[in-house]
C-alpha cells in the first residue's frame, strides 16, 4: 500500500493516480525502451522490473516470447542430439517457426500457472503483468539465441546438435567457458523472474523465489515423467 501525499488515502502499490483525490502517485510509464530497459535489468534490476509492471503497454513481450521459444527448441534439440540423420537447416528452420508461435504459447501457459502459485502465496498481480515479466526475466535465453548460440555454432559446428562426438571432447576450454556463461544466464534470468513477480505482485522477493522453485519443480517433473515415457534422450 501507498499513502496519497496529498490526501493522505491509502491506495494498491501500483496505483498511478490516487483513488480520493486523483493526484498522481508516481510517473506514468506509457511504453517501455528495449535498450534502456535492458540496461536497467543489469543495473537496477528491482526498479526496472516496477517500470515493466507500469508500464501501459507492455512492448516487446510478443519479440522477447518468440526469440525465448526459439532458445527453448534450440537447446531441446541439443539435448535430444537431433542433429544426428536431420539437416541441420532442418534444425533452425523448425526451431524458428515453431519456437515463435510456442513461445508466446509457452509465455501465456506459464505466466498463468505463475499466477495461480502467486495467489496461493498472496499475491495480488495481474496476467498481464506476470506475462511482461515473464518475457523481460527471459532476456537472458533471447541473448543466447543472438550471441551465445552462432559463437557455439562457428566452434562446434554440427556436433554442437549430434553430441557425438561430444562438443566437451570437440574443444573442452571454450565447451566449459560457455557453459560457465550459460550456467550464469540461466541463474540471472531466474533472479530477474524472482524480481519481477515480486513487483507484478506487490509482496516480498522471497516469496518471487518461492513462486519460481515451484515453478521449476513442475518442469522438472514434466521432464521426469517424459523421460519415463521415453521421450528423454534415447527416447522412441
Amino acid at each position: 500500500m501507498q499513502k496519497c501525499p496529498v490526501c493522505g488515502a491509502e491506495n494498491e502499490s501500483l496505483a498511478i493516480t490516487c483513488r480520493s483525490c486523483k493526484a498522481f502517485l508516481q510517473a506514468k510509464v506509457d511504453n517501455l525502451d528495449l535498450f534502456a530497459t535492458i540496461w536497467g535489468l543489469i543495473e537496477s534490476p528491482g526498479p526496472t522490473m516496477r517500470r515493466i509492471v507500469l508500464s501501459s503497454h507492455k512492448n516487446y513481450v510478443l519479440l522477447l516470447s518468440a526469440l525465448e521459444g526459439i532458445g527453448a527448441l534450440m537447446i531441446f534439440a541439443r539435448w535430444r542430439d537431433l542433429g544426428r540423420g536431420t539437416e541441420l537447416g532442418s534444425i533452425f528452420g523448425l526451431s524458428t517457426i515453431l519456437g515463435i508461435v510456442g513461445g508466446i504459447v509457452m509465455n501465456y501457459l506459464l505466466a498463468s500457472f505463475l499466477l495461480q502459485v502467486s495467489r496461493i502465496i498472496g499475491g495480488r498481480g495481474s496476467l498481464r503483468n506476470i506475462r511482461a515479466v515473464l518475457a523481460f526475466s527471459g532476456l537472458p535465453l533471447a541473448f543466447w539465441v543472438v550471441v551465445f548460440l552462432p559463437i557455439e555454432f562457428g566452434i562446434f559446428g554440427k556436433y554442437l546438435f549430434e553430441g557425438n562426438p561430444s562438443p566437451a571432447v570437440l574443444q573442452p576450454v571454450p565447451y566449459y567457458v560457455l557453459l560457465t556463461l550459460e550456467t550464469g544466464l540461466a541463474l540471472w534470468g531466474l533472479f530477474l523472474l524472482a524480481t519481477g513477480l515480486a513487483e507484478a505482485n506487490t509482496y516480498s522477493r522471497p516469496r518471487g523465489f518461492i513462486a519460481v522453485v515451484v515453478m521449476l519443480v513442475v518442469l522438472a517433473i514434466a521432464v521426469v515423467v517424459g523421460l519415463g515415457k521415453g521421450y528423454g534422450p534415447g527416447g522412441v
